[in-house]
């Protein structure tokens, strides 16, 4: 069976995968276009087999162009344009924090306020007591914040999720 699919791979353009998609339509083992609804069912477990290696192989082909992709972004300072193509850029997110995680970042920058590092409006501006909220600004806050309060809050704060999008230039 290995070999079977195998064959129903070799030489499919995407175009061509798409067309027998479009159509309702498999490759038969001695090479005919069936409709689904007439195929064997043993066609019909090879042909999900090739879908299951289509998709992991597609997967594993994002992994790898998304890791390159995000160095030369980086290395270009921003998103990357190919004409007629596409565009690909990076996201940096965190994600939301807790009502607890809410409460000792809050905790933790009134203590500041208290020994007068940080003024009190940026206790209010930066954590109000709302829970599940996103703390984009304190993660811009800490940046420049001294060091001190740098250290004290990068712990509190989920890690950056990079994410790599591309898009395609509409034809």
């Amino acid at each position: 069976m290995g070999m079977e699919v195998e064959r129903r791979v070799h030489g499919l353009t995407v175009d061509a995968v798409r067309v027998l998609v479009e159509q309702g339509t498999i490759i038969s083992a001695v090479g005919e276009i069936v409709a689904v609804a007439d195929a064997d069912t043993s066609e019909l477990v090879v042909w999900n087999i090739v879908a299951q290696r289509l998709r992991t192989i597609a997967r594993e082909v994002e992994i790898m162009t998304n890791a390159e992709l995000g160095v030369r972004i980086r290395e270009n300072a921003g998103a990357l344009k190919v004409d007629g193509v596409g565009e690909a850029f990076e996201s940096i997110s965190r994600g939301s924090v807790s009502g607890v995680a809410a409460k000792q970042i809050r905790e933790t920058l009134e203590a500041f306020a208290e020994d007068g590092v940080i003024p009190w409006d940026a206790v209010e501006n930066l954590a109000p007591m709302i829970p599940h909220v996103t703390p984009a600004h304190i993660a811009q806050y800490t940046e420049d914040a001294p060091d001190n309060v740098r250290d004290r809050l990068l712990p509190l704060l989920p890690t950056k999720r990079r994410t790599i999008k591309v898009t395609e230039t509409p034809a």
